[in-house]
């Protein structure tokens, strides 16, 4: 990410400061117009203030079955299989809640 910012620097005859910080930091900063700008970001936490669009932000979950077990296009079709997920990520808000919803083992 910090190659590509520095290509776009470069590019565009603009200088970019780039801090890392825990993620309730940059929030809060952000919030505080300590920042200009931040990612990445879930939508779920997005500041109502914060520009959001296509071209700016398109997040997307995969789920990874075996080669040979038949392709999920759905999320329905988890129900009732045994699911392993990563703890601490956000799938979103209908992701989640659908995955509540599904008479499957999730596991973490």
């Amino acid at each position: 990410m910090i190659d590509m910012l520095r290509k776009i620097e470069r590019y565009s005859g603009l200088s970019f400061g780039v801090s890392l910080m825990p993620t309730k930091r940059v929030q809060l900063s952000f919030s505080h117009h300590q920042i200009s700008a931040y990612f990445p970001e879930l939508e779920e936490f997005r500041d109502p203030n914060s520009c959001r669009n296509s071209a700016f932000m398109k997040k997307v979950s995969s789920l990874f079955p075996r080669i040979d077990d038949q392709l999920i296009t759905d999320i329905t079709q988890l129900h009732g299989r045994k699911t392993g997920i990563v703890s601490g990520y956000s799938y979103g808000k209908k992701v989640s809640m659908a995955i509540e919803n599904l008479d499957s083992k999730v596991i973490y």
